[in-house]
């Protein structure tokens, strides 16, 4: 069955409390294997380095996602990402 609606979670690393397991948790809570199969979930991970991230190649991102991912740009612009992480400019990078 193919799926009729796709849903994306994007996610940094957060000094803190982190809401985004508890997101995809609440997402997927009470989902039969029929209404779970019309559903795609794809997860963005937003740090240049994905590792960062705590639930980055966790086993449940394995079981319950459907596509992980982090950022899929050219070398120049993925160099400008990594500039603004390092100054923390989170406003120009998208992630506020």
């Amino acid at each position: 069955m193919d799926p009729t609606i796709c849903v994306s979670f994007a996610t940094v690393k957060w000094d803190g409390y982190d809401y985004f397991e508890a997101s995809v948790g609440s997402l997927l809570e009470g989902l039969d294997p029929r209404e779970r199969s019309t559903l795609c979930l794809n997860i963005l991970f937003r740090d240049t380095d994905p590792s960062r991230n705590p639930s980055w190649g966790q086993k449940w991102t394995d079981r319950l996602v459907d596509k992980t991912g982090s950022y899929d740009v050219s070398e120049e612009e993925f160099s400008h990402l990594q500039e603004l992480e390092k100054a923390r400019n989170f406003h120009e990078k998208g992630i506020l």
